[in-house]
């Protein structure tokens, strides 16, 4: 039975309410006329209930109408959502508030003025012994509008609980795997892979309780399929798991890609998969909430530290009788090791985990928890048999071939692929470009009969006149951060080291000509550009291109093109536009970006190239030339770049930081070295950035480990507490559980700034 509600009850309850409104008349006057409305009709409202108190004392009869209970409810819920609003704890009456802007929509007003209208109106009918139907009908009006209120107030907490989640899994999941899902199944033929399904997967699949080789590792040469392979297991066990509703499973996966420096991460790897639980477990994306970070980054990330993700997926695994972990690619990101390790700990702590992994490399650690797989090449030959098939079934130019030209077509890529799927695929791109059945097999002869051969005859197609911007398209695609843009592209390639400016008469006419000159190496996928496979790098690595007679001059190397890509970024944001310093519109910050399309990638990526290398003395020059121009008039062109790095308009926060700081804040470990070397006279504890913080602590606060040992090392002070948050940099390593350092900090025997960075 629902307790009862007294009437003076609720009239308290109403008057603490308009006590609350007045408060708000002098700090939103713009919602004054609003107030005094709401404030009359409550009044009026405490005063009915108030009188119906009075006479029901002494006149039973008001009390024996049914719906009494009924509407004291509905007038209580509706004050308790007005506090709600007003920012107060139903019960907290005497907590103080802090109004930060009138908490009402427009729409918000008229509904609860209807309700209280009506409310007033109902118990003054009671009080007059109006007729029953009367009573009833406007009770019925009342408990509508309370109800819509209710309706409204429940959206607007959707609403909000998922902008929430969708925040969370933004910063979970910089970078999202759908993409290589999308590709990879548009190369896939119905039927393949079925093979990949022997007693071994089964049974890591179906087994229950704890598995002795819990990790599935599936190994291939660059260009056999493994993409489309990871893809159609992924197929399976999604469909898997939806049919079993009554065993809680689920799947989650990540993609690695080179062409992403984000998806290599180990934070964002695992960041994945989390979200992708978040998005149908509220309270997974709750539980890392609490953890989530603002901040600008150079390569987007959650920064998770591999303590918290341990922790976040036993959070996830207790939602689960069975998970599948499944990360495609694996020898596409540094941080392989690792990523193995953390793994390995997982499934030891909890048998619910499944692991399945595709790597063009065997592992070299935990074999005894892990079953290998390799891609056998006539596995992969019977799928390219089926794939043939597919395209000779589906696509006008191979219908029209008779039988017998399609079997010769068929056995002459099959046989010639040695189980390379990049390879078949290409060979039938190609074919699909005649138009008779003459040239068809005239071309199938002189098809070449490697991977290699393939691009290399692709690059050597190319018209003398356009490769010198096909090398410098197919380097900074090998060794981009991330897919670049199309008008991002064009502006690299044509841009020189010493340019000072850039005109109409410097840039490409038509940017798509990159499209063009190198077809069929180039992936567009709105408007963001890829190599179009991996094995393209390999091939461009390869020892086979180096000693090539025909294509040698495509030849790249990893060290010097990042060194080019660096030292192009520099003489980018070196141009003469930009030594004027920051600017201090919006709209003269926008058409920066506009005017200069490479500008965005250029002060976001170029410390991470630096990284990628080890710097010449040249180079060294060159980054701390830069940086003294902030020694300029309104910081020069270091005050441009700092600007484009945080797209902020704050310029005493440009003005007063220092490059040690943004050293420090985006882990420029090299950068650090150079700085912090004796004679480059510097005040290592000095405050910058929005918040005043010491490059110590927001290195630690960042989890950069390598720049906050350099920054101990060479005297800065962990001891000193931070501006924004109660803490000082030992206390946030412990908080981070950055043991190497806490040990460092801890250990008083080390003379800080006793040691020179190497």
């Amino acid at each position: 039975m629902a307790e009862a509600v007294a009437a003076l009850e609720v009239a308290g309850a109403i008057g603490d309410v308009v006590r609350r409104l007045y408060k708000y008349i002098s700090a939103v006057k713009s919602a004054k006329d609003e107030i005094l409305k709401l404030t009359t009709e409550l009044s009026a409202l405490k005063v009915a209930l108030e009188y119906f108190d009075n006479q029901s004392q002494s006149d039973l009869r008001l009390l024996r109408y049914e719906q009494v209970q009924d509407m004291l409810r509905l007038i209580r819920d509706t004050l308790l959502s007005m506090q709600k609003k007003l920012g107060l704890a139903p019960s907290g009456f005497d907590h103080a508030i802090t109004i930060l802007a009138w908490p009402f929509h427009s729409s918000d007003v008229a509904k609860y003025l209807s309700t209280l209208e009506r409310s007033k109106t109902w118990f003054t009918m009671v009080i007059l012994y109006d007729s029953k139907e009367s009573l009833t009908s406007l009770y019925a009006e009342v408990q509508r509008l309370s109800s819509a209120i209710q309706d409204d107030i429940t959206s607007r907490k959707t609403d909000t609980m998922l902008k929430e989640v969708e925040e969370v899994v933004k910063w979970l999941a910089p970078v999202n795997s759908a993409e290589e899902l999308t590709r990879a199944r548009k190369d896939r033929a119905s039927g393949t892979c079925q093979w990949i399904w022997d007693r071994n997967l089964i049974t890591w699949r179906d087994s229950s309780g704890p598995s002795k080789q819990p990790l599935f590792w599936i190994t291939g040469k660059s260009g056999s399929g493994k993409t489309i392979l990871f893809f159609s297991i992924l197929d399976e066990l999604q469909l898997r798991c939806g049919n079993h509703e009554a065993t809680r499973m689920a799947v989650g996966f990540h993609c690695c890609s080179l062409d992403v420096a984000a998806s290599q991460l180990t934070s964002n790897i695992f960041g994945s998969i989390f979200a992708q639980v978040a998005t149908t477990h509220s309270e997974v994306g709750g539980y890392f909430q609490q953890m989530r970070k603002t901040g600008t980054m150079l390569i987007p990330q959650n920064n998770m530290t591999v303590h918290e993700i341990q922790e976040g997926m036993q959070f996830v695994l207790e939602r689960f009788d069975r998970f599948y972990l499944m990360i495609d690619a694996l020898n596409e990101t540094p941080h392989s090791d690792e990523v193995v390790k953390t793994l390995i700990s997982l499934c030891k702590q909890n048998a619910k985990l499944r692991v399945l992994i595709t790597s063009t490399r065997e592992p070299v650690q935990g074999q005894g928890l892990i079953f290998l797989k390799r891609m056998s090449e006539r596995a992969v030959n019977s799928d390219i048999e089926t794939y043939v098939d597919q395209r000779h079934l589906t696509e006008c130019r191979f219908k029209s071939l008779n039988p017998t030209s399609q079997r010769e077509v068929k056995h002459h890529i099959v046989t010639s692929s040695h189980g390379m799927f990049r390879w078949a695929k290409l060979c039938m791109d190609q074919l699909s470009r005649y138009r008779t059945v003459r040239d068809m097999k005239a071309v199938l002869n002189d098809i070449p009969t490697t991977l290699n051969e393939m691009y290399a005859a692709m690059l050597f197609r190319i018209p003398a006149e356009d490769r010198g911007i096909a090398h410098e398209a197919l380097t900074w695609l090998c060794f981009s951060l991330r897919p670049l843009r199309l008008r991002e592209l064009a502006e690299a390639v044509i841009l020189c080291e010493g340019d000072t400016f850039l005109d109409n008469d410097a840039r490409l006419a038509d940017p798509a000509v990159l499209l063009e000159v190198c077809q069929g190496l180039i992936y567009s996928s709105y408007d963001e550009l890829t190599l179009a496979h991996d094995s393209i790098r390999t091939f461009l690595l390869s020892d086979w291109i180096r000693e090539s007679k025909l294509v040698s001059e495509f030849a790249v190397d990893t060290a010097s093109a990042h060194r080019k890509i660096m030292r192009k970024c520099l003489t980018y944001l070196s141009l003469n536009d930009f030594a004027s310093g920051p600017v201090s519109t919006e709209h003269q910050l926008n058409a920066r970006f506009i005017d200069y399309p490479l500008l965005y990638y250029a002060s976001q990526m170029w410390p991470i190239h630096s990284e990628r290398f080890d710097l010449q003395s040249e180079d060294e020059n060159d980054i701390l030339a830069f940086f003294n121009t902030k020694g300029n008039p309104n910081s020069g062109t270091f005050g441009t770049w700092v600007q484009l790095l945080l797209k902020t308009l704050d310029l005493d926060r440009v003005h007063r930081t220092e490059p040690l700081y943004y050293a420090a804040s985006y882990n420029m470990v090299q950068i650090l070295k150079i700085l912090l070397r004796p004679g480059n006279s510097i005040d290592i504890n000095k405050r910058g950035g929005r918040y005043l913080s010491t490059p110590l602590f927001v290195a630690v606060w960042r989890g950069n480990l390598q720049a906050a040992k350099l920054l101990y090392k060479a005297g800065a002070d962990p001891c000193l507490r931070d501006r924004k948050i109660p803490s000082d940099s030992y206390k946030m390593a412990v908080h981070r559980h950055m043991d190497e350092l806490v040990e460092l900090f801890a250990d008083s025997a080390t003379p800080r700034g006793a040691e020179e960075p190497q």
